[in-house]
């Protein structure tokens, strides 16, 4: 059992509120245009709080997690008539000819390879309509709790963490400017924002990219 499985399964981190910057994304591109008829994509759902979100403007929402207790979960915690809800990881993940509009990752993909993120992200451009919006986060190198974790050199990613927030994780990668232009190869910055959250009392470093894009022509 993967330890985010294990979380999930004892109930923990399931989000019952979005987080303020999805909503403001999601929000700003429901004022753009009536979302009713569109297709949303929810990467790594969890509870999924933010596919709830996006059904809610209108959208139809595709939500998939690695995790079959996230799925159960969210299942519950919340169901809606245009949510289709599946248990997939990135790499198993199939659009099923689906054309999405709208694509949101909260810190999830993150949580696996470089090598799995670039070719997940390269495959879904098929699966983008024109002028689709891309909403993603994954974590920084400057980032103290990954003093807290171990190297593995062959995946180039941290595991095995002994406390702090990252702990839950069995693997994460910690993204370079460098390493999303890889990733994001064919599609255009509309925002790239790095993120940095510091304890002044302790100076503990939270790093992360925030990042908007929307496909290439």
């Amino acid at each position: 059992m993967s330890q985010w499985e294990s979380v999930y399964a004892a109930g923990q981190q399931l989000n019952r509120y979005p987080y303020a910057e999805v909503v403001s994304f999601v929000k700003r591109f429901a004022g753009q245009r009536a979302m009713h008829g569109l297709s949303a994509l929810d990467v790594g759902c969890g509870s999924g709080v933010h596919a709830h979100l996006m059904a809610n403007e209108g959208a139809e929402v595709f939500a998939f997690d690695g995790s079959a207790s996230a799925i159960k979960h969210a299942q519950t915690l919340h169901s809606h008539d245009h949510i289709h809800y599946s248990v997939a990881t990135l790499g198993d993940f199939k659009p099923e000819m689906q054309i999405f509009d709208l694509v949101v990752d909260r810190l999830s993909s993150t949580y696996a390879t470089c090598k799995a993120v670039t070719r997940f992200y390269q495959s879904l451009r098929g699966s983008l309509a024109p002028g689709a919006r891309l909403f993603w986060q994954g974590f920084d190198p400057d980032n103290s709790g990954r003093e807290l974790g171990r190297f593995d050199d062959a995946a180039g990613t941290w595991t095995g963490f002994s406390s702090g927030v990252f702990a839950p994780a069995d693997t994460i990668y910690f993204f370079s400017e460098d390493d999303l232009d890889a990733v994001f190869a064919g599609y255009r910055y509309l925002s790239k924002r790095l993120i940095t959250d510091t304890d002044l009392l302790s100076g503990y470093r939270h790093s992360y990219w925030s990042l908007e894009l929307e496909p290439a022509l």
